[in-house]
């Protein structure tokens, strides 16, 4: 199964299952007046997570289904912005629009809470480090979450948790480049432009396995 959300578009989910050549627009059972609905988090066949956020008017927060998209719920009224991460322990982190901090989620987005607060973040992504510590870029700093706690640390830069973090975030650039190269040729190839009616824009495009024929 493939999904994938429209950039800066509102109520647009594309949803793609198995061996099918044609997309369906589950993007469009959300409120209307919601957000762009930029960045959907696939959690399995039939849960899902996307923000509505955004420049645009509209209602903002997380919203979650769990029947394909067949109908959607507000979730939190926060504006969550970019690709969500999920830790290895099953936690699901989301920034927040403007630097306004960061939520996480225990039970797979049924409800959230405010990890950190506005101004902490400034405007990176969030990542896991091998020792299931939590960074992002503060500002000159390089900030160290605590997954049990809620305060954060500052990285000066010179550490070893800070060459790590560089490392990691070579390897994602050269990660999200691929993915954005074979994004846009999958988009020609399957017509994908055209179902959105704009340009591929590096949509992020997450996959979930789900067995065919119980295989």
């Amino acid at each position: 199964m493939l999904i994938a959300g429209g950039h800066e578009q509102s109520r647009m989910v594309w949803k793609i299952n198995g061996r099918r050549t044609t997309w369906t627009n589950v993007g469009l059972n959300l409120p209307e007046g919601t957000k762009f609905s930029s960045n959907p988090l696939l959690l399995d066949a039939s849960t899902y997570l996307v923000n509505a956020s955004g420049w645009g008017k509209g209602t903002g927060g997380v919203y979650r289904t769990t029947n394909g998209g067949a109908t959607w719920m507000q979730v939190s009224a926060l504006e969550a912005n970019g690709t969500p991460l999920v830790a290895t322990d099953g936690s699901i982190y989301w920034q927040l629009m403007s630097d306004r901090g960061l939520i996480r989620s225990t039970d797979r987005g049924q409800t959230w809470t405010q990890a950190c607060g506005s101004g902490v973040i400034k405007g990176s992504r969030v990542i896991e480090l091998p020792d299931n510590r939590l960074a992002a870029l503060g500002g000159k700093n390089i900030k160290v979450f605590n997954r049990s706690r809620r305060d954060v640390d500052a990285d000066s830069g010179t550490s070893a948790h800070a060459a790590r973090w560089r490392r990691l975030c070579a390897s994602a650039a050269s990660l999200l480049i691929w993915i954005g190269i074979v994004g846009t040729k999958f988009s020609r190839t399957e017509s994908f432009a055209t179902n959105i009616k704009s340009k591929p824009s590096c949509a992020l495009i997450q996959f979930f396995s789900v067995p065919h024929n119980g295989r």
